[in-house]
């Protein structure tokens, strides 16, 4: 199968005689019929950019889409759908750019379970099955893209899905770069203001002090301070330690 691929990428690049490229690229979709459900399936991304596009800003900050090299669309039911693509020598990345496979389902964006791998579904890498996304393997909550760098080549490459789908699902190889976390500031101690009215009733009078932002269980460093509305101690709860 890949190297039929292959010689159908050679009769697009143009190095055989039309007649010959005719009958190379009848053969290698008859071949290809055997591997697929269906040839008619959506290989080019432009619909699903921004579904796409939402997905990784909301569920995955912490990284950046670059270049989709490679797309599927999965309709429900049993498929086994294949595409090819190619990486040149010339592919510029950035700094920190890896291949990743990115697998989301778009029938409910609103939660994470859209993340969430169909369970009875296979993904294949030239013809190896991809760690954590195979049914041997499979994580049943939600997976963030997954590193597929090493099991790609230079020249023809090969996805396939196979298997029973459980919903529309989106299918890319893609290079993504990790955005770095900011260095988060530390909150200074927080001060009590002094008392700006006193009763002259009252035979104590509070004055200025200092609360430590120290987790009084743990001792650690207090990440979010926080205090109830009618909380009356001076010293913050933890929400988060470091």
């Amino acid at each position: 199968m890949v190297l039929m691929i292959s010689v159908k990428n050679a009769c697009q690049s143009g190095w055989f005689t039309e007649k010959d490229t005719e009958e190379l690229c009848n053969l290698a979709n008859e071949i290809s019929s055997c591997f697929c459900s269906t040839l008619d399936f959506k290989t080019e991304p432009s619909s699903s950019l921004t579904i796409i596009s939402t997905i990784m800003s909301r569920f995955y900050p912490r990284l950046k889409m670059g270049q989709i090299i490679c797309f599927l669309e999965a309709k429900p039911g049993f498929g086994a759908f294949v595409n090819d693509f190619q990486i040149t020598k010339n592919t510029k990345l950035s700094k920190g750019e890896k291949a990743r496979l990115f697998v989301a389902q778009l029938d409910n964006l609103e939660t994470s379970l859209c993340l969430i791998t169909p369970p009875q579904v296979s993904f294949l890498l030239n013809g190896t099955a991809v760690g954590k996304r195979n049914i041997e393997l499979m994580d049943p909550g939600p997976q963030p893209p997954t590193p597929v760098s090493q099991m790609l080549k230079f020249g023809t490459n090969l996805l396939q899905a196979v298997g029973q789908f459980n919903g529309n699902y989106v299918i890319a190889v893609a290079f993504m770069s990790e955005i770095s976390t900011p260095v988060e500031a530390t909150l200074p101690d927080y001060e009590q203001p002094p008392v700006s009215s006193v009763d002259p009733d009252s035979e104590i009078i509070e004055g200025p002090s200092r609360i430590s932002l120290n987790c009084p269980v743990s001792f650690r460093h207090i990440k979010t301070p926080v205090k109830g509305h009618s909380c009356k101690h001076l010293q913050v709860h933890a929400l988060l330690c470091d």
